[in-house]
């Protein structure tokens, strides 16, 4: 479920893999082994790590998971914005 989110929301950034590895500072191997993993039982992320790819992609790390209405992921993403205005 995350690994498909975070490769949507990569796409909406329209992020190269390489823009987001420079963007998160996490190796574009490590990447690819979070979105593409040879075993998806077993070879899960640090929680850190995937902080900095949520940091890069300007979400936070519970959005990734949050499988309920939409609308509340946007509005809490409009609500931080306006905290750092």
């Amino acid at each position: 479920m995350y690994r498909c989110r975070l490769e949507e929301l990569r796409k909406e950034k329209g992020y190269s893999y390489k823009k987001w590895s420079e963007l998160s500072g996490i190796s574009m191997d490590t990447i690819g082994r979070i979105i593409h993993p040879e075993n998806p039982e077993k070879d899960s992320p640090r929680v850190n790590t995937l902080e900095d790819l949520c940091a890069a992609l300007g979400v936070e790390l519970w959005e990734i998971f949050y499988v309920g209405d939409r609308s509340f992921v946007d509005l809490q993403a409009e609500l931080t914005a306006l905290k750092t205005e």
